[in-house]
């Protein structure tokens, strides 16, 4: 039998942004096993309801006591596709969580997403509705994996968000989290109540201190003005990965403060047998979330000096003066296409030439001395090679790129002169001084 038997209204709330695309299936798959675990009864047991979203949201099935209409509405959740606007989909589970619910039973939205809101705002909006959503009396168990931001989902949970939030790195760790009667033990859990007003201190007493506020959600750790473009492998061997591929370039956007005058200003280039431009350099974080969202899928072979080409001209084009310019390469692969690894390494070389920084990142079937070879000197900070996408993604979890990207170049040491005649030469001028980098705030 279902191991929850309890009295609740159940809302759903399942991302199905485009960048949930090579995980759908296993979201779905946990939408339908938690489902399994609830008696659902219109009278005595629980009732669920499901909503989708990507840049809009939608309604699967309101809140029903019928199992098999609550699987199957889940069986029909239409293909993972366009930006993610996590506030939509709380606005439309607060609706249907609401819509007949029964007098005196608990309400509560299970969110799941992998990402950061980038239509209709961005987290903070998303922590607003959150805000207005809990106010309202829900309850909100917020799930976040891949790309997500792990403080956002803490931010949109109910309290305490060390049971109500819970961010895992892939669907496989969330599922795992959840398997057994986690979710029964949220939803039935009683509320605390509202803490006690406050007494006015004895004579003689000084009051006591107000309630710290809660902490802001904290800002991009990295501060700095650079033009970045992201070159992204999404050939044919990386389709079991792609998913984490872009989650990852969503975390390294993410570390960054975009603003097209005093911050970095990032592109994005995927390429494949050819490369393509999902965008230009921009100082808008939503505007590079979404085009990561709308990565096409993986396919065909590996050209990555295709893709060092087409990454350089984007991080030249409107260059602004005196920004440091930098590819982040991504491959999984050696190339295939267009040439072979040397034809990759001599146009990096080109595009070193040019002034431009490439970190060059290799996984899985990658080859580590040509990554080392592409990369910029020194190759044992500029070149990262690591068995999987996991692996890339713990190297670089920390603010390890802002540091690379922000990192001055030294200056060529001056020609030396020959003393006059007579003379002892001089003594060599000292070095001038490196430029101050730029300002990397990191938490």
């Amino acid at each position: 039998p279902p191991a929850c038997v309890v009295k609740l209204e159940l809302v759903l709330v399942l991302d199905k942004s485009g960048s949930v695309r090579a995980e759908q299936s296993s979201l779905l798959a946990f939408a339908r096993e938690m489902v399994s675990q609830f008696r659902l009864d219109a009278t005595e047991g629980a009732r669920v309801g499901v909503v989708e979203f990507s840049s809009d949201a939608a309604t699967l099935t309101p809140l029903t006591g019928s199992l098999s209409d609550v699987l199957t509405a889940i069986d029909g959740a239409s293909a993972a596709g366009g930006g993610t606007s996590v506030s939509d989909g709380l606005e439309l589970g607060r609706a249907e969580v609401n819509r007949g619910a029964r007098a005196d039973v608990p309400r509560t939205i299970l969110l799941l997403t992998d990402g950061v809101q980038t239509v209709d705002g961005n987290d903070d909006t998303a922590i607003a509705k959150a805000a207005a959503v809990k106010q309202d009396g829900v309850s909100i168990v917020a799930v976040g994996f891949g790309g997500a931001n792990e403080q956002t989902m803490r931010a949109i949970a109910s309290a305490p968000s060390s049971d109500f939030a819970f961010f895992g790195a892939s669907m496989d760790e969330v599922r795992q989290h959840f398997a057994s009667d986690r979710l029964c033990e949220l939803a039935a859990s009683p509320k605390a109540p509202p803490p006690p007003p406050s007494t006015p201190a004895p004579p003689g007493l000084p009051p006591s201190p107000p309630s710290p506020s809660p902490a802001p959600p904290s800002p991009p750790a990295c501060v700095v003005k650079l033009e970045l473009v992201l070159v992204l492998d999404k050939s044919g061997s990386v389709r079991a990965e792609q998913s984490s591929l872009l989650a990852f370039a969503r975390e390294m956007v993410s570390q960054f403060r975009l603003d097209a005058t005093e911050g970095a200003r990032v592109g994005v280039v995927e390429f494949s047998s050819d490369a393509a431009t999902l965008t230009p350099l921009t100082g808008s974080l939503s505007d590079v979330l979404t085009a990561i969202d709308g990565a096409s899928a993986a396919g065909g072979g590996t050209s990555v000096s295709d893709g060092l080409e087409l990454g350089r001209a984007e991080v030249n084009r409107g260059a602004r003066a005196d920004v440091p310019r930098t590819i982040l390469l991504l491959t999984d692969g050696v190339q295939t296409v267009d040439g072979n690894d040397d034809t990759a390494i001599a146009k990096a070389a080109a595009v070193k030439q040019d002034g431009v920084s490439i970190v060059a990142v290799g996984f899985g079937g990658a080859n580590e001395q040509t990554m080392r070879a592409i990369a910029s000197a020194p190759s044992s900070d500029f070149a990262f090679f690591g068995a999987s996408m996991d692996e890339v993604r713990q190297h670089f979890a920390s603010d390890r790129l802002c540091e690379l990207a922000a990192s001055p170049k030294a200056p060529p040491p001056p020609p030396s002169t020959p003393a006059p005649p007579g003379l002892p030469p001089s003594p060599p001028s000292p070095s001038p001084a490196p430029p101050s980098p730029p300002a990397c705030v990191v938490k």
